[in-house]
């Protein structure tokens, strides 16, 4: 078993069902950095994405914001 994400295999054979682990920076519940929740594929591919960032939130470098 893989002891950090970037050491788990590639997945590359994506279905919509299933289930990606994402950090909700909006969520402060679990950290002050946000809280870990899940999602599907078919979600997440739903949605609009934006590297820009929530409405007024300063640019952060490697996040990806996705808009719900």
């Amino acid at each position: 078993m893989a002891g950090k994400i970037s050491e788990l295999a590639t997945l590359t054979d994506p279905v919509a069902s299933d289930i990606i682990e994402v950090l909700d920076v909006s969520d402060t519940s679990m950290a002050a950095t946000g809280t870990n929740k899940k999602t599907t594929l078919a979600l997440l591919t739903s949605v609009t994405v934006s590297t820009a960032g929530p409405i007024g939130a300063p640019p952060r470098d490697g996040l990806l914001w996705v808009v719900v």
